[in-house]
């Protein structure tokens, strides 16, 4: 009985101890002297070759991926989205907007002139200086 699976459903059953460095062949397909089959790699193929290729041996079919975060196939034409890099030119602006301000606020904070304390005035005549304090009146000698 044949069955089809998708490429989200493949899983290696049995692993193959060979690396597939080891087999001669090329980025898509190479052959392993172990076990004598035809090994293909799914992450160099596009989506609907690889399922192309599911269907087409649906029996015993030995195959290489790189697997993705839930340990399915990642096929050639996959695209990881990248949701947070525009967000960092975002984040990378504020902080530029926020050391922009500070260095202006900065330049005229420090850069006006502090107020003169404007302190009054004293006038009159000098006072003559005492040598000898004088001595206070209740006290006696």
């Amino acid at each position: 009985m044949s069955r089809t699976i998708t490429l989200e459903q493949v899983r290696v059953g049995n692993p193959c101890p060979k690396q597939w460095e080891e087999l001669r062949g090329d980025a898509q397909v190479r052959f392993c002297d172990e076990c004598e089959l035809r090994v293909f790699n799914l992450s160099e193929m596009t989506r609907d070759e690889a399922q192309s290729l599911l269907d087409a041996h649906p029996d015993r079919l030995c195959v290489c991926y790189r697997p993705n975060t839930t340990g399915g196939v990642t096929p050639l034409d996959y695209q990881t989205v990248k949701p947070r890099r525009p967000m960092r030119w975002w984040y990378a602006l504020g902080a530029f907007g926020a050391i922009a301000a500070t260095a202006v606020e900065a330049i005229f904070f420090f850069g006006r002139p502090k107020p003169a304390v404007v302190t009054p005035m004293i006038m009159g005549d000098i006072a003559p200086v005492q040598i000898n304090p004088p001595t206070p009146p209740n006290v006696q000698p």
